[in-house]
């Protein structure tokens, strides 16, 4: 069994004990199980997946030892916290600027593009949600 240990720069999301974990890892997913050789990895916005639940986060890290597996990220989200119509009003506004080319420079455009993604992200939580039901 995994303990597992999420938080936020808020504080503790949830601790809990799992028999798997799915990461959004930079190269790929990962699926964590007992005895899992020890690893440190950034994740990317995406869907943590544990015990038949999702939780949705932004860019972060974990790192696993002795069946223990931390992860800190920027900011997660419970699918039921989401708000799908507000979410699809940001993303046309990102979408606006982009295409209308009304961003300042190369790295806007690229702050642009990663709230997109995490936008993304949202969305496919709560379609998650909404499947399991």
């Amino acid at each position: 069994m995994l303990k597992v240990k999420i938080s936020t720069p808020c504080g503790s999301v949830i601790e809990i004990n799992s028999n798997t974990v799915s990461l959004p890892g930079f190269d790929g997913e990962l699926q964590i199980m007992p005895d899992h050789v020890p690893i440190f990895v950034m994740l990317k916005p995406g869907i943590i997946i544990f015990d038949q639940r999702h939780l949705m986060i932004t860019s972060g890290f974990a790192e696993l030892s002795n069946d223990f597996l931390s992860i800190i990220c920027e900011e997660s989200m419970w699918p039921e916290e989401i708000d799908i119509l507000h979410e699809q009003n940001l993303l046309e506004e990102l979408e606006k600027k982009i295409y209308s080319n009304n961003f300042e420079d190369e790295k806007h455009l690229k702050l642009l593009e990663a709230q997109m993604e995490c936008i993304f992200v949202k969305i496919k939580a709560k379609n998650f949600q909404n499947n399991s039901k």
